[in-house]
């Protein structure tokens, strides 16, 4: 009986884990110089009455060889850049160095403004959300 009731607890635990976010088909974003960029929509529950949605980004190295990517994250939110011409440091300005054929995806658990971009609420529901994004200036160089 014991078993029994332990399975059912860690069955309920992975369908509420699963149940906790959902995911959209890969879209591609860019490719140049050997690195692929793309992201799907995923969408999380942060509390009982919150859900909130996220690209998350996944970078792909396909060159023989390292290379450190370097870019500026610009967010429009409602048609209106966020990030656009700011001072550097912004927060939103990223250096990546990748190995031959290594790929990073961002994870929507985790606190990651380069893999990680907030979309939009979706519960409860809120006007507006991201509009546009650019990796903008993004450099490929060997490393």
């Amino acid at each position: 009986m014991k078993s029994k009731l332990t399975g059912f607890a860690v069955t309920l635990l992975l369908a509420i884990t699963m149940a906790s976010f959902t995911s959209d088909k890969e879209t591609l974003y860019k490719e140049t110089e050997g690195i692929k960029i793309t992201y799907t929509k995923q969408q999380k529950q942060l509390n009982p009455t919150e859900v909130a949605e996220y690209l998350i980004v996944k970078i792909s190295n396909t060159n023989s060889y390292a290379v450190k990517l370097n870019w500026k994250l610009d967010l429009w939110y409602n048609g209106n850049c966020r990030t656009c011409d700011k001072p550097s440091p912004t927060g939103y300005e990223f250096e990546l160095d990748l190995k031959p054929g290594e790929t990073v995806t961002g994870d929507i658990n985790k606190d990651d403004l380069m893999l990680k971009i907030w979309f939009r609420n979706i519960k409860p529901a809120r006007e507006g959300g991201l509009t546009r994004f650019e990796f903008t200036n993004l450099t490929v160089s060997k490393n």
